[in-house]
This record gives C-alpha cells, structure tokens and sequence, in this order.
C-alpha cells in the first residue's frame, strides 16, 4: 500500500477496459444512465459519475464532530495500533426519503438489492489520516456463521468530496488506483462468482496531505436475494 500511496504501482493494461453508459441495470437507468468506467477487471471494479447529488452530499456531511468515533478494520485488535484512522458516523438507516433514495439509486447502480433500510457510515479523513488497507470479505470458512447471514459480496463507496492531494483509494494486490471524486462511486466485488474470497479486493485509504475527505460507505451482502450483475 505504501508504494501505490507513493505512485509507485505499476497500473494494469487497460486495452480490455471500457467507459460507457450504463442503461442496462434496471429499468429506471433506460431514462437516465449512469455513465460509468471500468478501472479494474480483477477484482471487478467500476467507477459511477454523477451518483450522488449536492443536496444528499450536504445531508450526509452534516455531522457533528461530537458524534463521531474512531472507525477500524474488523481485525482491530488494540487501541496502540500506530496508525490515523479516520472519524465515523454511522447512520442505521430508518427507511425515510433519503435512505431510500440512495438504496434505490445502490439498486440501479449495482443490480444488488440492499432491503429496506441503508448501514451507511459517513466518514471523515482530516489532515494526515488513512486508512489501513483491509478485506471487506469475512470469509465464510473462518466465520461459519455467515451460512446464514452471508459474506459481503461487493462495497460501494460514494465520494462526497474532492481532496487535494493524497486521500486515493488503493488496491494494492491489483495495482489500482483511485483519485477521489466528488459525487462519484466506486463499486468492487469481494467475492469471486463462486463466492470464494478474492483476496486482490484488498483496499485502503492512502494519506490526507492536503485538504479532508468525506464519504459514506455502503456494505452489500450476498445474502440479500438480488440477481448477480454481469462482470
């Protein structure tokens, strides 16, 4: 991770990857599209503009710095881990019109159906904080109880803010990249078609040198009965 954060990473050739519009998904998209980018095909990775709007950015940035907490990777173990994390609110989503406006637009985005209500955590990286790279995947061999639950098939992160410098998203064991943008998404699978793990999901979030960082994360989960998109 720190060789991507540097610029070190030797980016994947991009003769198979395409930018389009995408008016395929669900219905909805045949009257507006998403125009999207593909970054990555292992993992597959695709990057959505125009996915979030002003007035749901502002929504979502509204939080008081006395309601938000230190947010860590699942395998968090102790509080001296030498590292800058960034701050967190989490929002349980309560089914009002924003929670399903932005569940509607995850739908249109991914084909993946979220429910109801929304697990959305808006955070905040200032000056100098990142975050660790880490799976999002649990791994259902370690964790049997997730036969019942199910793995986290696929992220989606909406960027709620541009940055500076630094702030980039990195998939270090794939060699990717991404420079935040504000109002766009970022959609990867954790798991492979066969729901094993892929493991080049690994993620983090590079340094903030200059500026800060807003963005609301968004966990979708295998075992929400949605058909699988193509990829």
């Amino acid at each position: 991770m720190e060789l991507g954060c540097r610029g070190h990473l030797k980016a994947p050739s991009n003769r198979n990857l395409f930018c389009s519009y995408n008016s395929t998904t669900t219905p909805f998209l045949r009257l507006a599209p998403f125009k999207t980018e593909e970054i990555s095909l292992d993992p597959f990775i695709l990057l959505f503009h125009n996915a979030i709007y002003d007035n749901e950015i502002s929504y979502f940035t509204k939080v008081k710095r006395k309601d938000m907490r230190e947010a860590h990777t699942d395998n968090y173990t102790t509080p001296n881990e030498q590292y800058r994390i960034m701050q967190v609110k989490v929002y349980e989503g309560i089914g009002d019109k924003m929670d399903k406006t932005l569940l509607e637009r995850v739908k249109d985005i991914s084909g993946l159906s979220a429910g109801n209500k929304s697990e959305l955590a808006a955070g905040n990286y200032g000056l100098g904080s990142y975050f660790p790279e880490h799976s999002d995947y649990r791994d259902i061999k370690v964790s049997p109880e997730l036969n019942e639950t199910g793995d986290r098939l696929a992220t989606i992160l909406f960027y709620l803010s541009d940055v500076a410098q630094g702030g980039h998203t990195i998939f270090p064991l794939a060699n990717v990249t991404v420079q935040p943008k504000k109002g766009s998404a970022l959609f990867w699978f954790n798991l492979h078609n066969d729901g094993e793990p892929n493991i080049k999901s690994l993620h983090g979030v590079c340094p903030i040198i200059e500026g800060n960082r807003w963005k609301p994360l968004k966990l979708t989960f295998k075992s929400i009965n949605a058909p699988m998109p193509d990829r």
